[in-house]
């Protein structure tokens, strides 16, 4: 198991030990805390902050395999999952000792989305700065407050119930904390989707994963946005379904935390169940093999799709379904296109820092080019 992996099923382990053990807590001291108590909810709750946490790490440890510009982005979104974990503890203190009733603890419970919403934000305009190398009209921080300005100004005009609040003006200036963690979330599924869309192959499943992570906490914004308007004495609350987005959309990031830390990983390529069962894993390693993966790597393939055109040209004379047959002039053409490539990837990516040695060194070790070379251009390459 590599130490990526062993750092998941550590926090995994650690997280539910520890939610298990919260069970083992004894009843609340006072009468009415025991009354609305549900040790379940506080298992759940640890559990949310666990894989917080674990994410917050996940996303700083990602942080060596990119470049210096970049590193702040993942702070900022390590430092925000971190505060989600960190102050969801508020809520079950709350709770085990019936806090609710003092307004500290009732506006700490509206923080932790809150932090976590402003600094997701302030990485997904990291990301897309760097990546683009354009601005976009979503990273206008005073233009954001503005919109969550007028949202509030709408809310306050809508009909709701005050509920624990002890007057109709302190609800409403609770409204603004809930409302902008709506906006910041979704001008951060909006620039994240657009950095998914730009980035090559060896990015799409990170940004993927942290694009949806994004949608559910969207959704869990405007459910507590939601909530805080119709009251929360219903069966949805006190069923403690809320809870269902909430951990869902904690177990995304953490996926994205994971999958940020596989970008750079180079693995021997592996043939599944079913390619073996076809018998795809006997065929042997070509140069457009070559050329599709070192592509993959690249953060922006508008940059080397002129380069890549010539592989096209060859490709699309191949008849289908009949093997690969390159001539040597096909094969001088094809390490041309690779040697265009990797000079993108040294000298001009926008993400990652390569070294023409290093990048070799990961095709040679993800094709096994060693046993190899005979049918593809490495051979020249080398020499």
């Amino acid at each position: 198991m590599n130490r990526l992996r062993l750092n998941l099923v550590l926090i995994i382990t650690i997280t539910l030990a520890v939610s298990a053990l919260s069970l083992l807590l004894p009843q609340p001291p006072g009468a009415d805390a025991r009354e609305f108590y549900n040790p379940l909810a506080t298992s759940i709750t640890l559990i949310d902050v666990g894989v917080c946490v674990g994410a917050a790490i996940l996303f700083y440890r990602a942080r060596r395999n990119f470049k210096p510009e970049l590193k702040p982005a993942y702070s900022l979104l390590a430092a925000g999952t971190l505060m989600l974990g960190v102050l969801n503890i508020d809520y079950p203190i709350t709770e085990y000792y019936n806090l609710w009733y003092l307004l500290f603890f009732n506006l700490a419970s509206y923080f932790p989305y809150l932090c976590e919403s402003i600094l997701i934000y302030l990485g997904a305009r990291q990301f897309y700065k760097i990546a683009t190398g354009k601005k976009h009209w979503l990273m206008n921080i005073p233009l954001m407050l503005g919109i969550a300005a007028v949202a509030w100004v709408i809310d306050t005009q809508t009909n709701h119930l005050v509920g624990s609040w002890p007057s109709e003006t302190s609800h409403d200036n609770v409204q603004a904390i809930v409302l902008i963690p709506v906006v910041a979330y979704i001008a951060s599924l909006y620039l994240v989707l657009k950095v998914w869309r730009r980035l090559g192959k060896e990015y799409k499943r990170a940004f993927g994963w942290l694009a949806l992570s994004l949608a559910v906490y969207c959704f869990t914004s405007l459910m507590i946005a939601v909530m805080e308007i119709v009251g929360y004495d219903n069966w949805f609350f006190n069923s403690r379904a809320y809870e269902i987005p909430v951990i869902l959309a904690d177990v995304l990031v953490l996926v994205a935390g994971y999958q940020f830390n596989q970008i750079g990983l180079v693995t021997e390529r592996r043939y599944g169940f079913i390619q073996r069962l076809l018998g795809r894993q006997s065929r042997p390693v070509t140069s457009v093999d070559i050329i599709v993966y070192v592509a993959g790597l690249a953060a922006d393939p508008a940059k080397i799709n002129d380069a890549l055109d010539k592989m096209r040209a060859i490709t699309a004379r191949m008849p289908a379904g009949h093997p690969l047959e390159l001539s040597q002039s096909d094969q001088r053409t094809l390490k041309e296109v690779y040697v265009s490539i990797e000079n993108y990837l040294a000298t001009s990516d926008p993400l990652r820092e390569y070294q023409k040695d290093k990048l070799r060194a990961a095709v040679s070790k993800r094709f096994a080019l060693d046993q190899n070379r005979s049918t593809t251009f490495w051979g020249q390459l080398a020499s």
